[in-house]
């Protein structure tokens, strides 16, 4: 495995570690379960649960739901910055 893609697959599972504690908290934030929050984005709730314990990554369709939801980028979603405004 060359150096490059080995760096790559550590960042992709240190945001989607981000992306489980931030879904967790935005969600606890607005008080929602995640049955409710499955039904307002159209997911099952097993893929919020999924989600939450980093066993599933979100497609790229997913997460810009759920960036919209929360009124924040998806790269707050991902760990890639802490600024939570999309519009910043």
């Amino acid at each position: 495995m060359n150096d490059i893609f080995a760096k790559r697959l550590k960042e992709s599972d240190f945001m989607m570690n981000i992306l489980s504690v931030r879904l967790r908290n935005l969600r606890g934030e607005k008080n929602i379960s995640q049955l409710k929050l499955s039904l307002e984005l159209g997911f099952s709730q097993s893929t919020v649960a999924a989600y939450e314990a980093g066993r599933k990554n979100p497609s790229i369709f997913s997460l810009c739901c759920m960036a919209d939801y929360f009124d924040c980028s998806t790269d707050y979603l991902l760990g890639r910055t802490d600024r939570r405004n999309k519009n910043v």
